[in-house]
């Protein structure tokens, strides 16, 4: 009996709750209407990165409980000492029974590393890519940066965000060059080959039941979300991958600034992005039209977000926002325009918070 389930506003692939359906009616048995026989009430499981505190964290919501006494910590991961520079973790996505967490310093190389998703506990390192160097030698070549690494759809690798050189990289389990997203291999699409700059996130979608590669890129004269299409590769190294479509169709820095982590909205009107450099989170139909803000444009709040990152709905469709710069989580009802109205609740002690990922 699918009828009590709930619907979602919003999904990643990786953001998807599992749900318990009823027992078959001819299955179940009459109970005494007592407070015993209560349901458990609403809940859900997260995962959140704080590049501030060195640490992944998993965190457990139950709806009545929570406010009081925070989340259950289920497990907390921290970077371990031995790396020669400690690295922030940044970006997370879930493959399967693991966590993949990108691990980010200025001026060094970048790690990627395998947690187990049930107890935290560190799997592996993930070999980032070296000697790629297709398009021309990498601008910064040995300070190589991933904010965001997913596993390969086709079961062979990775692909990853190598932010310091302007590329989305697709890597096999050795950290062998397979192939890249960059303006040597963005083809006659104009604008983007020019400016195709600082991707931080990249993360597999489903638009109208078909898979997308959704990139997130950021800086100063390249602020779009772009999403890439399955296609043959033109020439070896080349990605295969076609861009399909980008928002906004150019840099428009007025609108769109320093954006993170957009989601598709569940109903496949369009999407919603962190529009962290105006502290606030956007919502976007395919017309490329802004449905709602929050908070919104006219509001004159006295408490604000400062850079807000990552965010996922709740089951019970309040938004949960990672306001980075205030270190904590918010949790809001955006349909009340404003902060001062919408806020819900929120705990400290997040510091840099920048992922957050709801557990299947």
């Amino acid at each position: 009996d699918h009828r009590d389930l709930h619907s979602f506003p919003t999904r990643r692939s990786s953001d998807l709750l599992t749900l318990a359906c009823r027992v078959p009616p001819e299955q179940e048995t009459e109970s005494p209407d007592t407070e015993d026989s209560e349901t458990a009430p609403p809940s859900f499981e997260m995962l959140v990165s704080s590049a501030g505190n060195y640490s992944v964290q998993r965190l457990r919501f139950v709806e009545g409980e929570y406010k009081e006494s925070g989340p259950e910590v289920i497990w907390t991961w921290e970077v371990d000492a031995g790396f020669e520079t400690p690295h922030r973790p940044h970006g997370l996505s879930i493959d399967g029974d693991r966590v993949l967490v990108s691990l980010f310093e200025w001026e060094t190389d970048a790690y990627n590393v395998a947690l187990d998703l049930e107890t935290g506990a560190l799997l592996n390192n993930i070999t980032t890519a070296t000697g790629a160097d297709w398009g021309g030698t990498p601008e910064r070549d040995g300070e190589r940066s991933t904010h965001n690494i997913i596993a390969d759809p086709s079961g062979d690798g990775y692909i990853l965000s190598d932010t310091h050189n302007h590329r989305i990289l697709g890597i096999d389990e050795s950290g062998s060059f397979r192939w890249e997203i960059s303006q040597s291999t963005i083809w006659e699409a104009g604008y983007v080959q020019s400016y195709f700059a600082n991707p931080n996130d990249v993360e597999l979608v489903e638009i109208d039941g078909e898979s997308r590669l959704q990139v997130s890129c950021r800086g100063d004269s390249f602020n779009q979300v772009l999403w890439f299409k399955p296609a043959e590769a033109l020439r070896p190294g080349d990605p295969p991958w076609e861009l399909e479509r980008i928002y906004p169709p150019s840099n428009l820095p007025d609108l769109m600034l320093q954006n993170h982590n957009p989601l598709q909205l569940e109903d496949g009107s369009g999407f919603v992005v962190a529009n962290s450099f105006y502290n606030r989170v956007d919502s976007v139909n395919w017309d490329d039209e802004v449905v709602w803000s929050f908070p919104g444009l006219d509001c004159d709040d006295t408490e604000s977000f400062k850079w807000p990152r990552g965010f996922l709905w709740t089951p019970w469709e309040t938004l949960l926002v990672g306001d980075t710069r205030n270190g904590r989580l918010v949790e809001v009802d955006p349909k009340q325009g404003c902060l001062d109205e919408g806020l819900i609740w929120s705990i400290d002690g997040f510091a840099e918070v920048y992922d957050l990922l709801v557990i299947p």
